[in-house]
C-alpha cells in the first residue's frame, strides 16, 4: 500500500469523508507538499557537494558546491542487509551514493560519507581500504582529483558480484 492510499483510507475511515473528498484531499496534498520539481523520490535527498570542476588545490570552502541528488535507501537495500550482513549494506549505499555524485558532476568527500551514513571516519575510511584492496574504484573528492598514492592505488573496474546492479553505470 502506498503512502497516498493509507492517507486516502484515514481520511474515509478516520473523518467519515466521501470517497471522492478524500480523493481530491490526496491530490492537493500531493500537489502541495511535492518538491518544487527537483525530482526527488522516497529514499532521496538533496545534498550540497563539490563540483567535479574544482581542481585538488583549492580548499573546500573555497570551492564550487552543487546540488547533487543521492538514493539512501531503495527497497533491494534490505535484500543485501539479509543475504550479506550490515557492512556488505552501508557499502553498497556508499558505492552509490558516490556514483550518483559523480554523475551529476559532484565529488563527495570521507566527511561527506561520515555525515550521510552515520558512521565513524575510522569505519569509512576502513570500507575505502577494502574497496582498493578489491580494485574497486570510489570516485571521491581526493581520489578523482589527486594525483600520487591514492589515484594510482584505485582503479576503474565495474562493480560485479554481491552489489551488482545500477552503481556503476558509465
Amino acid at each position: 500500500m502506498t503512502k497516498e492510499q493509507i492517507f486516502r483510507l484515514r481520511l474515509i475511515n478516520g473523518f467519515n469523508f466521501a470517497h471522492i473528498i478524500a480523493d481530491t484531499i490526496v491530490i492537493i496534498s500531493k500537489n502541495f507538499f511535492q518538491n518544487n520539481n527537483s525530482g526527488i523520490c522516497n529514499g532521496q535527498i538533496l545534498y550540497l557537494s563539490i563540483s567535479d570542476e574544482d581542481g585538488p588545490g583549492k580548499s573546500l570552502l573555497g570551492s564550487k558546491h552543487v546540488e547533487v541528488i543521492l538514493t539512501l535507501d531503495t527497497p533491494e537495500d534490505m535484500d543485501v542487509h539479509e543475504k550479506f550482513g550490515f557492512s556488505a549494506y552501508r557499502q553498497g549505499i556508499l558505492l552509490r551514493i558516490t556514483q550518483e555524485a559523480r554523475n551529476q558532476h559532484a565529488h563527495l568527500t570521507i566527511k561527506d560519507l561520515v555525515k550521510l551514513l552515520k558512521r565513524s571516519y575510522s569505519t569509512i575510511k576502513k570500507d575505502l581500504k577494502n574497496f582498493r584492496e578489491k580494485r574497486l574504484y570510489v570516485p571521491l573528492k581526493r581520489v578523482v582529483k589527486d594525483i600520487g598514492l591514492s589515484f594510482w592505488q584505485v582503479s576503474l573496474t565495474t562493480f560485479k558480484g554481491k552489489y551488482s546492479g545500477s552503481c556503476f553505470q558509465e
